[in-house]
């Protein structure tokens, strides 16, 4: 996975928040672990005129994690058969 986008604040430079997958669509996001709660594996989300679905979530230090496939029109709201 590639970083596509990343912060700078209060003394840290640079740092990474979200990586996209080249070969598969599959997005990465640091999260604040607070939102746990309210994300759950394969509920749908819209962002930015694209569908996702949640396929991972995963505790790395104080960051939650949240991997996210996303959705073409085609494919919404049917399984995947690779």
């Amino acid at each position: 996975m590639t970083a596509d986008r990343r912060i700078s604040i209060g003394g840290i430079t640079d740092k990474p928040v979200h990586w996209h997958c080249a070969s598969d669509p599959v997005e990465a996001e640091a999260v604040h672990p607070v939102q746990m709660v309210h994300l759950h594996v394969g509920a749908e989300e819209d962002h930015d005129g694209k569908s996702f679905r949640i396929i991972h979530l995963d505790m790395i230090g104080a960051e939650l994690m949240v991997y996210r496939e996303v959705i073409t029109p085609a494919s919404h709201g049917r399984a995947r058969h690779d």
